[in-house]
């Protein structure tokens, strides 16, 4: 006659077994969890990585001929190396400005900008103009945004003929930041709303364009600068197009 163990014989799981398996299920949803933010972060940032690289591709053109026509035509000889590459970089900082104010102080010394100041009207940052210079006060914009409208004005207008559109761009047209700034003139203030297509990054930053200082022998080159999820500047997030 088969024999069946008595209840107080069948098997059960001891607290240790529970406890490890309890240990072992935390570690997985852990490790779950810090999968599913890393996959988060990695999404923003490859857009982010696409988006800058397409702006560098088309923004070295752009420079690159801007560099080759200055340096042919910039005055200070053989003989004075350091006179020519003053001019050329001048030439440079007329054609790439990276704020407002710079593009509003036109004169004769900077023909560049013309084209660059008509556009700023298009978008009502310029609404008055006294004796040829716009009427303007346009300090109150953070100087992130005013970088990120150069630099969408640059590609769009284009110097040395190498316009492009947000088309052009590609997929990076889906990255669109809007921005309300507040633009001072002689009548009082008025609210200025600005769309950045592909001018900001996957977080909804504007993209910060800058120069960079040459060297003694180099005419100086450019910087664009995404500050990541953090939105914080100067942190290991961020993102430079000389790393791309």
């Amino acid at each position: 006659m088969a024999r069946y163990p008595s209840r107080q014989q069948r098997h059960a799981f001891t607290l240790i077994e529970l406890l490890v398996v309890v240990s072992i299920i935390i570690v997985l949803i852990a490790l779950s969890a810090v999968a599913i933010i890393r996959f988060g972060r990695l999404g923003p940032s490859q857009a982010t990585i696409a988006n800058m690289s397409k702006i560098k591709s088309t923004l070295d053109g752009q420079w690159a001929e801007v560099t080759r026509k200055a340096q042919d035509t910039a005055t200070g000889g053989q003989g004075n190396p350091v006179a020519k590459l003053n001019a050329v970089n001048r030439q440079l900082d007329q054609a790439f400005p990276t704020s407002l104010t710079e593009v509003l102080a036109i004169n004769a010394g900077t023909p560049n900008n013309q084209p660059y100041l008509n556009y700023l009207q298009s978008f009502g940052l310029v609404p008055g103009a006294t004796s040829g210079v716009p009427n303007t006060d346009v300090s109150s914009i953070p100087p992130e945004v005013q970088s990120a409208i150069c630099l969408m004005m640059i590609l769009e207008r284009g110097p040395a003929n190498r316009a492009v559109t947000p088309d052009q761009l590609g997929s990076s047209g889906a990255l669109t930041g809007q921005f309300t700034v507040t633009v001072a003139t002689a009548s009082g203030t008025q609210p200025v709303t600005l769309t950045l297509p592909y001018c900001v990054d996957a977080w909804g930053n504007p993209l910060r364009f800058g120069r960079v200082a040459s060297s003694a022998t180099s005419p100086r080159t450019y910087l664009i600068q995404s500050i990541g999820a953090d939105q914080k500047a100067g942190t290991a997030d961020d993102i430079f197009s000389n790393n791309l």
